[in-house]
């Protein structure tokens, strides 16, 4: 399902109308990408942004030591590439079919240019929504320096809750459900070895504040994960 506020947070699209929105996506064309396929190489010119309608997209980039560093999980509605294609450099992470096929609307650089000359209020829009992208960044960065396993680990769920959470009965508030996550993708995404992850995780089990059932995680009690968040 096409959550709007994940829509509503791609760059571009908080910029435009919905006029202007729906004649991009309508010049575009459909792709699908198996589970484990490259959308978009690190390093890579920039032709077209995706608009992605099904699937989850893996977004990491390879360290000097070989080892990978997963950015962000980004699902329906959400905009692949809009950075490299707004200022012209070269793709700045890899984006990887995760879990799941993908498929997408695949939008020109002529075609999203054509659009952003007819208004200087949406370059406007433009730049204010990449100073939002900025400062997101840097929470980004802040959960990875820091050393706290159960902290980054914590902050990690809640993010993920926030994004992919469904209401479900994990408690007697009735939880929050995240399907499709491998203890693998959240040690990616918080930094952390997968036995550290599955240490953590055991650990809150004990403490009834999350159930798990293979790749899907209850948090029971989402407020002592938010104070194990230090948020």
């Amino acid at each position: 399902m096409v959550r709007e506020q994940n829509i509503r947070s791609a760059i571009l699209r908080a910029a435009l109308g919905d006029q202007d929105w729906a004649e991009l996506l309508k010049s575009g064309r459909r792709l699908s990408f198996a589970k484990g396929q490259t959308i978009i190489a690190r390093g890579s010119l920039a032709d077209n942004l995706y608009v992605i309608e099904s699937g989850r997209v893996e977004i990491s980039v390879t360290l000097a030591d070989g080892n990978k560093a997963a950015l962000n999980q980004m699902g329906p509605g959400e905009v692949l590439g809009e950075i490299a294609l707004l200022d012209g450099g070269p793709r700045s992470a890899d984006a990887i079919a995760a879990s799941t096929d993908v498929h997408l609307i695949a939008v020109s650089h002529a075609e999203i240019y054509r659009i952003l000359e007819k208004s200087s209020d949406v370059l406007t829009a433009l730049i204010r929504e990449l100073c939002k992208r900025v400062r997101n960044a840097s929470d980004m960065f802040e959960v990875k320096s820091e050393k706290s396993a159960e902290v980054r680990l914590a902050r990690a769920l809640l993010q993920l809750a926030a994004k992919w959470g469904r209401a479900g009965d994990g408690g007697p508030e009735g939880g929050t459900v995240i399907k499709g996550f491998s203890q693998s993708e959240l040690g990616d995404l918080a930094g952390l070895a997968r036995e550290n992850v599955n240490r953590q995780l055991r650990l809150w089990e004990d403490d009834a504040l999350i159930r798990r059932d293979g790749k899907t995680i209850i948090l029971c009690d989402p407020d002592a994960i938010a104070v194990a968040a230090q948020l």
